[in-house]
């Protein structure tokens, strides 16, 4: 039988290099309401690819933006950190914990950005881009990885 519980820094690397990719695409795409052929991408930390007939000045990474690039970055270092020592065998004692909390982190924070910092009433229609996604199932994989790493017994790996 497949032990799920010896596996679980396989979803934790893909959860980690998932975020990292995530990171550098862009967070959502501006359709200016005066031209509806020039978008600007919006990045995290607030900056802008300018290609549209607006006005970006006001246009500023939010609290919760700069939030969730930060809980993000440290997410990915503790992630590659658990993931990489998992592969060469070694165990943490609260390994487990780590992944729940993280996992609840990159679910929750990516939502909060998207309600209160990417409000485009005045620029025009705005698209969600793959940044905030991503990070959700970042952040739903760490929380599988939990799962399997706390009921591992459960499902269907280890005989008593």
């Amino acid at each position: 039988m497949v032990d799920f519980k010896k596996d679980t820094w396989i979803y934790i690397l893909i959860a980690a290099i998932l975020a990292l990719i995530s990171i550098f695409t862009p967070v959502g795409t501006i359709t200016a309401s005066l031209s509806p052929y020039k978008d600007s991408s919006v990045w995290f930390s607030g900056s802008i690819l300018y290609n549209a007939d607006f006005d970006p000045e006001w246009f500023g990474a939010g609290a919760a933006t700069i939030w969730t690039l930060a809980i993000t970055c440290m997410s990915i270092a503790i992630l590659l950190f658990y993931g990489i020592h998992n592969m060469k065998g070694m165990e943490f004692k609260w390994d487990w914990l780590f992944y729940v909390l993280i996992g609840i982190a990159l679910i929750i924070f990516p939502i909060l950005m998207l309600v209160y910092d990417l409000d485009s009433a005045q620029f025009g229609q705005m698209s969600v881009g793959f940044a905030p996604i991503g990070i959700l199932i970042s952040g739903i994989l760490c929380i599988g990885a939990f799962a399997l790493e706390k009921f591992g017994d459960r499902i269907g790996g280890a005989e008593a």
